[in-house]
């Protein structure tokens, strides 16, 4: 039987409890391994340390840290936030040097200003995706954050989800999945690149 340390199994628990939401990269299990990219449901942690998983796609196999790849995309406490206030969306907030973060927002201009620092700018991403920067971000000489494209997005921005409508919507699991990978790398990049771009050009980046 696999033996784990009973601190390391306190841990586990407490890092990933009842509803916490995960996506697998891979599974260390030769015969019917949950596919990669599957998201699913903490159910709950025994006590040898085995993460108890409701699979979207109907499997229920467990995961086990340090042999299983996977991460949280979204933990309890942000879904509690959400449903708390209605009017929140869940962005992905993505500032310089600094790996990308689900958090939820008011979907009024004054919150969305609060977060990137300043007057907003939304750069259409794709159909259904939209980035949101600092309009005067590199005016006001904000640190170099990502390159999107050909071009540099100087200053904290965010991922939100956009359907169509006036209002940006909340990101879906697999967007959320899709620009942690995307933004995931911390980019040193110099400063004066900053003003070397002018005009933000990221349509099939």
């Amino acid at each position: 039987m696999r033996k784990v340390n009973q601190d390391k199994i306190k841990e586990i628990k407490q890092k990933y409890p009842k509803g916490t939401r995960i996506m697998l990269n891979s599974m260390d299990d030769p015969h019917h391994p949950v596919p990669s990219g599957t998201l699913g449901t903490v159910e709950t942690v025994d006590d040898i340390g085995t993460i108890h998983m409701k699979w979207d796609n109907g499997q229920s196999l467990g995961l086990i840290v340090g042999e299983d790849s996977f991460y949280v995309i979204e933990s309890v406490q942000n879904q509690e936030k959400i449903r708390e206030a209605d009017e929140k969306i869940r962005v992905l907030v993505v500032e310089p040097m600094k790996e990308p973060k689900v958090e939820y927002i008011e979907n009024t201009l004054d919150d969305m200003q609060k977060v990137v620092g300043g007057l907003i700018e939304e750069i259409d991403l794709d159909n259904n995706t939209v980035l949101v920067c600092n309009e005067e971000g590199k005016l006001m000489n904000l640190q170099a954050n990502r390159r999107v494209g050909r071009d540099v997005i100087a200053g904290t921005f965010f991922i939100a989800g956009d359907d169509g409508s006036e209002d940006l919507v909340s990101l879906t699991d697999e967007q959320v999945n899709e620009y942690k990978e995307r933004f995931h790398e911390l980019e040193e990049i110099e400063q004066q690149e900053v003003f070397e771009k002018i005009e933000i050009t990221i349509r099939g980046f």
